[in-house]
């Protein structure tokens, strides 16, 4: 039974980060498509402190062209494991510090 527990724990717990990685990157994404701008590192760290978000750009191809491709990759440990998620966007505004 106690090793049922910690497995369900160990599970929970790695679902937690998974949805911290989720919010992580989709609120990145929302606010480049909102703003043309990246969220505030400070405003980031607070909301998701173990969160690191990664972010790419590069130009469109084919039906895509003249908008911009914004990928976002979130990384945070979970135990032993480390949970990486990566999100992709087109959009069609960019401040230059993106």
């Amino acid at each position: 039974l106690a090793v049922s527990i910690d497995g369900f724990g160990r599970f929970n717990h790695y679902q937690h980060v998974r949805r911290q990685c989720t919010a992580a990157a989709r609120a990145q994404l929302d606010s480049i498509t909102a703003t043309g701008k990246r969220l505030d590192a400070a405003l980031a760290e607070e909301l998701w402190p173990d969160v690191v978000c990664e972010l790419s750009t590069a130009e469109g191809k084919g039906p895509w062209q003249g908008l911009t491709r914004v990928d976002v990759s979130a990384t945070a440990p979970s135990y032993n494991r480390t949970v990486t998620l990566h999100y992709g966007r087109y959009v069609t505004k960019l401040d230059k510090d993106v």
